[in-house]
């Protein structure tokens, strides 16, 4: 069974990123991707960087991160006086039974079902734009398939 056992919101330090980063990964990891990097410290460095959700879990004894190898190498890597005073980080902790729930619990994270589809994303960035006062779905989703889906 997989528990929840504990979940706090701590003030980031390179300290803790450090401990993270180096914290023993689950086996279907990605690789670290210097992409993905780049675009988390452009981030950091325009100030639109979000407070990171960290999560591990104990396994037969061993503590094992399952959310979190990216941005805590991100933070573990920079120096502590350009980490944002107000910067955060959500740390979940769980406890698993089997190698089977691990896997669950890592698919709980940065799910491809939980990502804006690019026609919110789309929506979004016209109504921001104050260009028309709301976003009609008929033209964001015309905008996504092009001048022909205006039609």
């Amino acid at each position: 069974m997989i528990v929840e056992r504990d979940i706090k919101v701590v003030r980031m330090t390179r300290g803790l990123a450090t401990e993270f980063a180096s914290m023993q990964s689950w086996k279907g990891e990605r690789p670290l991707s210097e992409a993905r990097l780049t675009h988390l410290r452009a981030a950091l460095a325009a100030g639109s960087f979000d407070s990171p959700t960290w999560a591990r879990a104990t396994f037969k004894g061993k503590e094992i991160r399952m959310n979190g190898q990216h941005t805590s190498v991100l933070i573990a890597g920079t120096e502590e006086k350009e980490i944002p005073k107000m910067l955060r980080a959500v740390i979940k902790e769980y406890t698993v039974d089997t190698q089977s729930e691990l896997g669950d619990l890592f698919l709980r994270f940065d799910h491809p079902a939980g990502v804006r589809h690019p026609r919110e994303q789309l929506a979004a960035l016209v109504v921001a734009s104050n260009v028309v006062k709301t976003a009609d779905r008929t033209l964001t989703l015309g905008a996504e398939r092009g001048y022909e889906g205006l039609r």
